[in-house]
């Protein structure tokens, strides 16, 4: 994440991205901001921040991987600093994760459209879920189940209760193995930051086989383009000329 690593790099990307797809709401047919509102405001970006934030952990908790407070401050810290980057402001960016928690349950009570929810959309959540990840080996009550365990039926204004579910069990008791050996046993940790590098070359490597890619729909031409970006990259690395990566 220090300026001109890919971290970096990737952020300040994003939020070009956010603003070019910002930049082509307001230009579509039929688009109306006293109907619709600012596309991707201060309050989308901050309640998706969230969602890698504050949601994450409490995934991963309620999947039974053990953190500890330096786990869950660092993570929090490093995502400030990502929505920082984002260009999200200061007021929304929490100093803990108990904060926010707070901001992003009132951000998804504000922009959540209750009429939607229910079981119809977690048949539709499931069933998309089960298709992405090809988990054809498991009856489709096995995701369901997880998705009421990680999310809570008030998440999907469902009265449906979360049933006794031996895989859902088996799968915490794993991820608390895995979780307690990184805190515990020496190299764990270092061994699977190498795994999820391998992973992540993995992904990087698809997407270019799939020719996957961000272009900013502009009307400049690429040199300018390349030109944008680097003046907002440059600008950023200025501001932080003097820090490390992030940690508490």
């Amino acid at each position: 994440m220090e300026p001109g690593n890919l971290g970096f790099e990737t952020a300040v990307r994003v939020r070009l991205l956010h603003g070019s797809i910002r930049s082509w709401i307001k230009r579509s047919p039929g688009f109306t901001e006293a109907y619709v509102g600012e596309p991707l405001d201060q309050t989308m970006l901050a309640m998706t921040l969230g969602l890698f934030d504050y949601l994450n952990l409490r995934s991963m908790s309620r999947l039974g991987v053990p953190l500890s407070r330096e786990d869950i401050d660092a993570h929090h810290h490093l995502w400030r600093y990502v929505g920082y980057l984002l260009g999200i402001e200061d007021v929304l960016l929490t100093e803990s994760i108990e904060e926010e928690r707070d901001l992003w349950s009132a951000l998804v009570a504000h922009q959540a459209f209750p009429d939607l929810f229910g079981e119809t959309f977690l048949d539709i959540v499931v069933g998309t879920v089960a298709q992405l990840m090809q988990t054809g080996a498991l009856p489709d009550s096995v995701v369901r189940n997880t998705f009421l365990h990680l999310s809570g039926g008030e998440w999907f204004q469902t009265s449906e209760s979360l049933l006794p579910d031996p895989f859902l069990s088996a799968f915490r008791a794993g991820s608390f193995a895995v979780g307690s050996a990184r805190q515990w046993v020496p190299g764990v940790s270092d061994a699977m930051q190498m795994y999820g590098a391998g992973a992540l070359g993995k992904a990087r490597q698809m997407a270019e086989e799939h020719k996957f890619g961000v272009t900013l729909e502009l009307e400049e031409n690429a040199a300018e383009r390349e030109a944008l970006f680097q003046s907002l990259a440059t600008g950023i690395q200025v501001h932080f000329k003097d820090v490390a990566a992030p940690t508490l």
